[in-house]
C-alpha cells in the first residue's frame, strides 16, 4: 500500500468510524467532569452508534479522577472491516462502575 492509499484509508476509516458523533448522539459530551459516565454508558454508545461489538476503552486516573482516554476498534488487515479484538484487550484503567469524565481537551496529554 502506498503513502497516498494508506492516508485515504485513514480518512475513510474515521469517517465510519465517527467516534464522537457515536459518543455526543447519546448524549456523552467532552464536559471536564460536569456530566459523568460509566464505562457502560460508553460502550452502549459506541455498540449504538457504529455497531461495533468488541473494542475496549482505555482510561487514566489522574488526582483521584478516571478520564475516558481511549477507545480502541480492531480492525481487518485492510482496515475495511471492525473485527473481534484480541481478547487480552479489554477495558483497562476504568474500573468497573466508576464514573468517568469525558475531557473537552486532548486526553493525551494527560
Amino acid at each position: 500500500m502506498n503513502v497516498h492509499n494508506y492516508l485515504q484509508l485513514i480518512i475513510t476509516t474515521q469517517q465510519m468510524l465517527d467516534l464522537l458523533r457515536a459518543l455526543t448522539s447519546n448524549n456523552i459530551k467532552p464536559n471536564n467532569g460536569s456530566l459523568l459516565n460509566t464505562v457502560k454508558s460508553i460502550e452502549a454508545a459506541v455498540k449504538r452508534g457504529i455497531g461495533a461489538r468488541h473494542f475496549y476503552v482505555s482510561c487514566r486516573v489522574l488526582k483521584g479522577r478516571v478520564f475516558l482516554r481511549e477507545i480502541f476498534i480492531c480492525l481487518d488487515g485492510n482496515g475495511k472491516k471492525i473485527v473481534s479484538c484480541p481478547i487480552r484487550y479489554h477495558s483497562t484503567g476504568c474500573g468497573k462502575d466508576k464514573n468517568l469524565v469525558f475531557p473537552a481537551s486532548d486526553a493525551s496529554r494527560m
